[in-house]
């Protein structure tokens, strides 16, 4: 069973690193940067790496400002 917490800890830190990137990127809120992920996972242009807990985007256009705030505004 502690595999399974160390697993989640990690995607929650994949989660939460993400979000700050956003927040860097943009100059958003938490909140806006959560919604960010939670579009761009619908879209499948993030890949979970659940080993090292990071999200990659499948190309690096994903992380670009007005990308980022279209998916928020979404």
């Amino acid at each position: 069973m502690i595999g399974n917490f160390h697993t989640a800890q990690r995607i929650v830190n994949a989660e939460l690193g993400f979000i700050k990137i956003v927040m860097q990127i943009t100059g958003c809120t938490e909140e806006e940067g959560a919604k960010a992920l939670a579009t761009l996972r619908k879209a499948k242009v993030v890949k979970l790496d659940a080993v090292n807990g990071r999200y990659t985007v499948v190309h690096g256009a994903y992380l670009e400002p007005e990308v980022l705030r279209n998916a928020i505004n979404y």
